[in-house]
């Protein structure tokens, strides 16, 4: 007995799932210090940050600045103050990554579950360079929805304020095609039908080959789709916004870049192929 179970070959595959577990355990672990000590803080906070010195190289803008330039340049541009403003840092307050929102429906809304949402990123420490980018607010939770690529600005050069206006003024003048995009991909989720598996496998996607969901991240995902109150249709839209909800733990550092990669990533993954699908059906024979 003892010889049989001690065999080569049970030794063999006992080795491989020893491995197999391991590389599991590392792969779920991915939540790094840093990003567990994300917090949330209100505007005043930003400015009990030291701002780094200026060199002949280097101008830094400050979180409040950008912050600032961004209200009054959607304030402007809408009309309207943001209802809605959220701004996370790290531990450190070296990368900050915010959001407003503006409108609640109302008039320049297409779909009154969708706000018009600014998405934001500023670093202290040089590991990003200032990054904006528009999209969509989801009203009954507040997950966000980034389109498109993130606009940023290149190097905190002399001319920075010169570049600052730059950076808002192509925000701006793109933003409402942004909002107009993500309302019409919202559209297009709802109608693409989304079982357990096929959540399970778009999860999997998002985690294992993608890296845009970490492994804390997966799991909340999992359980808003299982759960959620609120998306409740078994859809692609239940599914994304499983993953929005997700990501809000996402460290300030890479937060903008996940969003925008969650979405280009479902619009190749489903709604592209949805979308040609839908044109096939449509063309003579």
């Amino acid at each position: 007995m003892l010889q049989k179970i001690y065999s080569s070959s049970n030794l063999d595959m006992n080795i491989q799932k020893y491995h197999q577990n391991i590389v599991t355990l590392k792969q779920l672990n991915t939540l790094k210090p840093t990003e567990a000590m994300a917090k949330l803080v209100h505007f005043a906070d930003l400015g009990l940050i030291k701002t780094p010195e200026q060199t002949e190289t280097y101008i830094p803008v400050s979180h409040q600045e950008l912050v600032t330039r961004i209200k009054e340049a959607g304030t402007k541009h809408y009309n309207t103050a943001p209802f809605e403003e959220k701004l996370e840092i790290n531990h450190r307050g070296q990368q900050m990554f915010g959001s407003m929102t503006f409108h609640h429906g109302g008039s320049l809304s297409n779909d009154s579950s969708m706000n018009r949402s600014i998405g934001f990123r500023n670093s202290y420490d040089k590991t990003l360079p200032i990054g904006v980018c528009g999209g969509a607010s989801v009203f009954v939770c507040s997950n966000l929805m980034f389109t498109g690529d993130i606009i940023k600005m290149r190097k905190h050069t002399p001319n920075v304020e010169e570049d600052l206006d730059k950076l808002i003024q192509k925000l701006f003048a793109d933003v409402d095609r942004r909002y107009e995009e993500s309302v019409t991909s919202k559209r297009v989720m709802e109608e693409i039908d989304f079982s357990d598996t096929d959540a399970g496998n778009y999860f999997g996607q998002l985690f294992v080959n993608q890296g845009i969901l970490n492994g804390a991240q997966l799991k909340k995902a999992t359980t808003e789709w299982f759960d959620s109150q609120v998306f409740t249709d078994r859809n692609l839209w239940s599914a994304y916004n499983a993953c929005t909800e997700a990501l809000k733990s996402a460290h300030p550092m890479n937060a903008l870049e996940k969003y925008t990669k969650l979405h280009t990533f479902t619009e190749e993954f489903s709604i592209d192929p949805y979308l040609q699908m839908l044109k096939e059906e449509t063309l003579p024979f």
